[in-house]
């Protein structure tokens, strides 16, 4: 929680530069998109301040910047939480799934619970020629993607969607792949959520999905540990999530 209000006040005295500097920015990316549903009906498990985000996702207009340069280079970077060891460097992580996929051409790549599209990014570098397309319920996540993808002519399309209703075709997606995201979901709403994407997947399309282990593959202590942060860091489904599988 310090950690957040820290970043906020950082990001806050720099509000000012930071808002001059998106009005100044050519939005030239004809790829890129941006699609809110306003009026979207939050199910039942999202009002949570996860992680203890005062908030939660969209409790502050500029959670994306504070993501990005306070918590990314001052917490992220160093590793030693949940699962990730000390000094393991998470940014490469987003890549490596993608090594997992078969070789062959992926024209369209979906991510569910994308928050401001990570994995896309590492995505449009493996994949450049890829329609890639991600969805989240956070308008300000989304935003904050959006912005990135326009300055880096990454091509991103952004759709603010309920997780189980992705409104995508059937049959439409060459890969859809979820990363850190199941662990934040009820158990019923993970089925749900598995369904549609085996909906949108093309016959022969690949799943990958990126989270946590089970308690029953890790240490002992790292499981107390794991299920410690769940209990006292906004993180109510996630020992559930690990014991269940």
């Amino acid at each position: 929680h310090e950690i957040f209000v820290r970043g906020i006040c950082a990001v806050e005295e720099c509000r000012a530069e930071i808002e001059q500097a998106g009005a100044e920015e050519t939005h030239n990316d004809d790829r890129t998109s941006l699609d809110l549903l306003p009026g979207l009906p939050e199910p039942k498990y999202f009002p949570v301040e996860w992680h203890t985000q005062p908030g939660s996702w969209d409790g502050y207009d500029l959670y994306g910047e504070v993501f990005q340069y306070a918590i990314g280079p001052n917490v992220f970077r160093y590793g030693g939480y949940a699962v990730v060891e000390t000094g393991q460097q998470t940014r490469y992580s987003r890549e490596e799934p993608f090594g997992e996929l078969p070789p062959g051409r992926y024209r369209r790549i979906y991510e569910v619970g994308c928050g401001t599209g990570g994995s896309l990014f590492a995505a449009r570098a493996l994949f450049p020629d890829a329609e890639l397309i991600g969805s989240d319920l956070s308008e300000t996540q989304l935003r904050h993607g959006y912005r990135v993808s326009q300055r880096a002519g990454a091509g991103i399309e952004f759709k603010q969607r309920l997780a189980h209703d992705t409104k995508e075709p059937d049959n439409s997606i060459d890969a859809a792949i979820s990363f850190a995201f199941f662990h934040e979901l009820p158990r019923d709403e993970t089925l749900s959520v598995l369904k549609e994407m085996y909906r949108i997947l093309r016959p022969g399309g690949s799943l990958i999905i990126v989270d946590p282990p089970p308690f029953k593959k890790v240490d002992l202590f790292q499981s107390v540990i794991m299920d410690w942060e769940s209990l006292h860091h906004g993180e109510p489904f996630f020992s559930v999530s690990c014991a269940s599988h």
